[in-house]
Order: C-alpha cells, then sequence, then structure tokens
C-alpha cells in the first residue's frame, strides 16, 4: 500500500511538472512537495528543454519526511518528441524503485502505435493483465506528454477541456479534464489568476485481475502563467484516493542558466 500511496503522489508531481508550447527555445527547472493525510511524503524536480519544433522533459521524484522513514521510494521519468499542432511523442522511458523491487519501461512513439523497447517486467509476459488491443494504442501520448496537450489546450483556450488518451507502458486510460472555474491562486510566482479543473484518469485497459479494487484517480489541478513566455503551468494537484488526499504543491519555478 505504500508503494501504491507514492506512486500516487509520483503520479500528481508528473501531472504538475508539465509545460507547454513556447516560441523560442527555453530552459526551465521546477520543484514541488507531496504530502499525503498532512504529513510530506515526497519531492520531486524536473528539467524543461522546449522550442526549435522539440520537447524534452526529465523528472525525478524521491520519497521524504514521514515516508521516507517507513521505506526508500525513488522515479525518474523521460520524454521527449515533436511540438507540432500537438505535442507528437517519440520517446518516453520511466523506472521505479523501492529498495527492493527496480522496475522500468521505455516506450518507442510512433502516430499509429507504440512498441517496447525495453521492459522489467516485460507485460508480455504478465499474466494476469488483461490485453490491450491494437486500436486503443492508435494516437496514444505518455503521461508526461498528455499534461503537455492539456498545457497547451489552457493556453489557447483558457480553459482545460480534454479528453487525452494515455499509455504509459502497462496501463491504457483515458485522462478526462474538465473546467470548474477560476479564481485567485498563490504559486512559485504570487498571487496570479488560475484555472481550477477536475480530472479523471478513466481506465481502458491493460490492468491485472487485483487492481479491479483500484478505482482510478480522480481529482483538482489548478493551472496559472507563472511567467512571461510561460504557458498555463499546474501548480498544485489535489488527488483523491480510497486511502486519503494527496497534495501537491509546486514550491518553485525559474529559468535554467
Amino acid at each position: 500500500m505504500k508503494r501504491r500511496l507514492f506512486g500516487i503522489c509520483v503520479a500528481a508531481i508528473s501531472l504538475a511538472a508539465q509545460p507547454a508550447l513556447s516560441a523560442g527555445m527555453l530552459d526551465y527547472r521546477f520543484g514541488f512537495n507531496a504530502y499525503f493525510g498532512g504529513f510530506k511524503v515526497g519531492e520531486g524536480n524536473g528539467e524543461l528543454h522546449w522550442g526549435d519544433g522539440r520537447y524534452a522533459m526529465d523528472f525525478k521524484a524521491q520519497s521524504a519526511g514521514a515516508l521516507e522513514l517507513l521505506m526508500k521510494v525513488d522515479q525518474t521519468a523521460f520524454s521527449n518528441g515533436r511540438l507540432d499542432a500537438k505535442p507528437q511523442v517519440e520517446r518516453h522511458r520511466n523506472q521505479n524503485f523501492d529498495g527492493k523491487k527496480n522496475n522500468w519501461i521505455e516506450l518507442a512513439f510512433t502516430p499509429e502505435t507504440v512498441d517496447i523497447v525495453d521492459a522489467k517486467p516485460d507485460p508480455k509476459t504478465e499474466k494476469t493483465r488483461s490485453p490491450i488491443p491494437a486500436d486503443m494504442l492508435r494516437g496514444v501520448v505518455d503521461p508526461m506528454t498528455a499534461v503537455l496537450s492539456l498545457g497547451l489546450t489552457a493556453t489557447a483556450t483558457d480553459r482545460c477541456d480534454a479528453t487525452l488518451p494515455v499509455f504509459d507502458g502497462r496501463r491504457r486510460y483515458d485522462a478526462v479534464f474538465s473546467q470548474v472555474g477560476s479564481e485567485k491562486y498563490k504559486g512559485p510566482a504570487g498571487v496570479r489568476d488560475t484555472l481550477k479543473c477536475k480530472f479523471d484518469f478513466v481506465r481502458r485497459a491493460g490492468y491485472k485481475k487485483k487492481d479491479k479494487r483500484w478505482k482510478g484517480l480522480t481529482g483538482t489541478v489548478w493551472l496559472q502563467t507563472l511567467g512571461e513566455g510561460l504557458p498555463m503551468l499546474p501548480v498544485r494537484v489535489q488527488v483523491e484516493t480510497s486511502y486519503g488526499t494527496a497534495l501537491v504543491h509546486m514550491v518553485s519555478a525559474r529559468p535554467m542558466k
């Protein structure tokens, strides 16, 4: 259960780490803290490089505070691709280490399908995992690029209504975002106009039988513009689970020198 709780917080940090398209080449670094039940359980940072028709994102998260007293957890992730009318992911890799288990998956994307380049364990060998039909893999993106797409939508329309088909290498789900309203919110750049958006992760395929007990993720994300030339970014993510509420706050956002 502890690994699952940390995974929830990592997913939320990843959600909060995604930028959108800018006119020039920009390099930014972001920092985040994660909390569960009022206790700090994780922290993370991301480095973004995007512009000239390309994007790349490196992300690292680790257990902290109360959770670190119980177990050591580390996660790294990377995505890159083209910036066309919408982000076109080409490569994605994520790796998780919890002190006992080390697993990873690396994916190569095309507009038509996804290939597993490397994985431990290989999803194809996990007999209890439900198969994913080929048509469900057309046009999918990885979790990091999904929120990049959300950022582009919010920047262009000042709304966050979107349904994004996501494949993380093992599970296929839809990330459904809908506008709740707008408000003033204090992020790392101060009090700014902020979009408040609900999200639901709707399971489609690739889940293990025991995952039937897990109903997916729902929550709220707050998006705001942090500086000139930047699109709206998530500065707060609240995730509702059967165990309680997880919170992720962006604590820093600055250009890389």
